[in-house]
């Protein structure tokens, strides 16, 4: 599959990448459409800090004993641009979690989304409850 089915640059939730890594469809195969155009230079993908970090403790946290190594090794091979938290992002995400019911972690992402005007990569179905935002959702769940 080419990035034709989707934009060339996106920002990523851990909800994707935590299906992909556990073999959940469709979130598995879509993502892996992505992360293969990704390492193959025809998508560009970024990620916050805090999303990031979500995934690492994530797999840390309920991945058996013998899977997070290979875990932490597939993520750590998808080119992924990381963007750290500033005080304007923060003050962005907390907007979106004083008026919104979504994940603190989430509010990161879609403020990255916003700020970048890129879509948001996710599956995870307490973001549709957002769409009224001015945000692009590139959904990969069911």
């Amino acid at each position: 599959m080419s990035s034709a089915t989707y934009p060339s640059e996106l920002i990523l939730d851990a909800w994707p990448i935590l299906e992909w890594l556990k073999g959940r469809e469709p979130a598995r195969s879509a993502f892996h459409r992505i992360a293969e155009d990704a390492l193959a230079g025809r998508v560009s993908l970024s990620m916050s800090r805090i999303n990031h970090g979500e995934v690492i403790y994530t797999i840390r946290k309920d991945f058996p004993a013998n899977k997070v190594a290979a875990a932490l090794s597939a993520f750590g091979e998808i080119p992924i641009q990381l963007y750290s938290v500033d005080d304007a992002l923060i003050d962005e995400a907390v907007e979106l979690k004083s008026a919104y019911p979504i994940s603190y972690a989430d509010t990161f992402g879609v403020a990255l989304s916003m700020r970048l005007k890129r879509p948001f990569v996710s599956g995870d179905p307490e973001l549709r409850r957002i769409s009224i935002l001015e945000f692009h959702l590139q959904w990969v769940g069911k």
